[in-house]
């Protein structure tokens, strides 16, 4: 096995570790039935079959899935799915992230829309990003709101900050 195979198999282990713990945290706290599991195919047949009807069209602006999923495909890259529902097959958001240096780069994030788990969602991926980035030893997670509003929610409810030399959001891991 190579360097990155083995690389990879280690980012994977903590990507598995970290949704469950996550799941098995906010499962009860939060008395939601979800579950998280890697973004792929049947997440983006989900898109297709559950989102696409309600709100997507040829004049939407909605994020192409598949196409992010062949991009982040580095050593890390964390895709996420999650899962909800009485027999967890509704697809509640999509999530993807990468690792750049000591910090993991959240960069999309797209949700049911219907509103299927919010505001629940970000706060259950984010707690899943975290202990995956805390597993992976990196030092902060970056994001980059795409409204004024978010970025005001994520500073004030999620403890983000402004970042000091990239114009992003960082939340810093201790």
């Amino acid at each position: 096995m190579s360097y990155k195979q083995r690389r990879q198999a280690e980012f994977n282990k903590c990507r598995t570790a970290a949704n469950g713990q996550t799941c098995a945290l906010l499962r009860d706290k939060l008395k939601l039935r979800f579950d998280l599991q890697p973004a792929g195919p049947k997440a983006f047949r989900a898109v297709q079959e559950q989102w696409v009807p309600l709100t997507r069209n040829e004049h939407s602006d909605h994020w192409d899935w598949e196409e992010i999923s062949r991009a982040y495909n580095g050593l890390g890259d964390q895709g996420l799915a999650l899962w909800a529902g009485e027999k967890l097959d509704q697809l509640a958001a999509l999530a993807v992230a990468r690792v750049s240096g000591s910090a993991l780069c959240w960069d999309y994030l797209e949700g049911h829309p219907s509103g299927l788990l919010r505001p629940e969602r970000f706060a259950i991926i984010l707690d899943a990003y975290v202990r995956y980035a805390r597993m992976c030893n990196l030092t902060e997670i970056r994001i980059e709101p795409l409204t004024e509003t978010l970025s005001k929610r994520y500073i004030s409810v999620y403890k983000f900050a402004p970042h000091p030399a990239e114009p992003c959001l960082r939340l810093e891991l201790k």
